[in-house]
């Protein structure tokens, strides 16, 4: 089964997302900061990582940063998962190395899209 890790400090969110992977046959599980992301990769490596950019602490381009400098998790594909974004973060997100861009709040079709494309082309 395809696990997702969802990053966002957004309680509402986060259970949110979760019930969308869950009813879609995804396996998840969650964590509310990027402080604990090393803690929890050790525990479980993910097939996907579902990436708030604005949390206290390390932001999501922090937690980016760290899996992209680490062999273990650098080709993990991770959706950046926020919300609305002007033009000129939505391109600095891509810059950034996110693979894909889910602004909230979602639009369920869209947001089960986004996640099965950037699986897609993890399989390519």
């Amino acid at each position: 089964m395809t696990h997702i890790l969802i990053v966002d400090d957004s309680v509402l969110n986060s259970a949110l997302a979760k019930d969308i992977l869950l009813s879609s046959g995804y396996e998840t599980s969650e964590i509310d900061c990027g402080e604990d992301l090393q803690e929890q990769l050790m525990k479980q490596v993910p097939d996907l990582v579902l990436m708030d950019i604005q949390m206290p602490g390390m932001s999501g381009f922090d937690c980016l940063k760290f899996m992209r400098a680490d062999d273990r998790y650098a080709a993990i594909p991770v959706i950046a998962f926020t919300a609305s974004v002007m033009k000129e973060d939505r391109q600095a997100i891509i810059d950034a190395g996110f693979d894909a861009l889910i602004e909230k709040p979602i639009g369920f079709k869209d947001f089960l899209n986004t996640i099965a494309s950037t699986l897609q082309n993890l399989a390519k």
